[in-house]
Parts: C-alpha cells; structure tokens; sequence
C-alpha cells in the first residue's frame, strides 16, 4: 500500500496565498477585528469610569465632560465599524464601495489623532483630577490600541490587495496549465 496517497499535498496556489504561521497567529484581518473591538472595551471602559467619576465627585468640568465626548465619539465609531466589518462578513456590503479598508483606516486615525492624543493628554494631567486610575489607563489602552488598530487595517488592506493582484495570475497560469494538458490528449 502505497502510503504517500492517503496525504494531499498542497498545491503551489495554496503555498503562495498562505503564509506559514506559527501557532496561535492570526490573519492580519483577524488581528484588525480583535484590535478595533479592544479599542471599543478600552474606549467603553474610559467613558463609563469617568462618567462614575463625575457622578461620585457631584461635579464634571470642561475637562470631564471632554473626556465623556471622547470616550463617546470613539464608542460610538468603533462600534459602527465594527458593525460594518460584520455586515461585510455577510456580504451585505461591499469592500470595494464607500467602505474599503483606506476607509476604515482614516476613520482609526481620525479617532487616534484627534481624539485620544488630547483624550489620553487631558486624562492624565495633574492638574485636573477628572476619572479614576482605571480611567486613565484604559484612556492611554485606548490610544495605544487606535495606533496598532490603523496598522493592522493598513496591513489588511495590503494583504487584500496583494491577494487580489496574485489570485488572477495564478488563475490564468492554471488555465494555460490545463488547456495544455487538454491539447497533449
């Protein structure tokens, strides 16, 4: 018995479109989702110690209530993203219209840059005592984790695009392979 039959052996499309991962890696599409739903915990985290913060104190200045609109906006993105990720998935909205990963990537930069960098500076200044501890940890998470969820979409977006520039080249080189093998009968 011929045991090298009972194994496939992959083919050369498979070793090209998939990069040998060690255990426990993820996609970087994966990576992307579990970055931006962190950023979502992180952001929800923040809004909620602050806001418990504010009603503890009996007062909420300038600065906390710019830290709850922070927390807020970035909330509330993170989710629509994520819902739009999800109906993606179901295939009821498209990549290739409005919502593409350069979309997504400048709406994590817009929520990085000019949410948490004066979000996570406002948070942990001394001079104004606005959350608690948890707070201003889950507020410089949430910068942070903007910073790697923009990578991630960036790396995403990469990836997709080199998919789909190699995946019609290998389809063309495997239709001249088979109308070879056709036209040698």
């Amino acid at each position: 018995m011929d045991r090298t039959r009972q194994y496939s052996v992959p083919s050369k499309q498979n070793q090209i479109l998939t990069a040998k991962t060690r255990t426990g890696d993820l996609a970087p599409y994966a990576q992307k989702l579990a970055a931006e739903f962190f950023v979502f915990l992180s952001s929800l985290i923040t809004l909620g110690a602050t806001a418990d913060f504010a009603r503890v104190a009996g007062s909420c200045g300038s600065a906390c209530r710019y830290v709850l609109i922070v927390g807020l906006v970035s909330t509330v993105i993170l989710s629509l993203i994520l819902i739009f990720n999800y109906l993606g998935e179901m295939n009821k909205l498209s990549r290739q219209g409005w919502y593409s990963h350069r979309f997504e990537m400048r709406l994590l930069g817009f929520v990085a840059i000019l949410c948490w960098v004066p979000g996570a500076a406002t948070i942990s200044s001394r001079s104004t005592l606005i959350t608690t501890g948890t707070g201003v940890t889950f507020g410089w998470l949430s910068f942070f984790g903007c910073l790697y969820a923009t990578y991630t979409c960036y790396r995403a977006m990469k990836e997709e695009e080199t998919l789909a520039a190699i995946v019609p080249d290998l389809e063309h080189q495997g239709d001249a392979h088979s109308e070879a093998a056709s036209s040698a009968l």
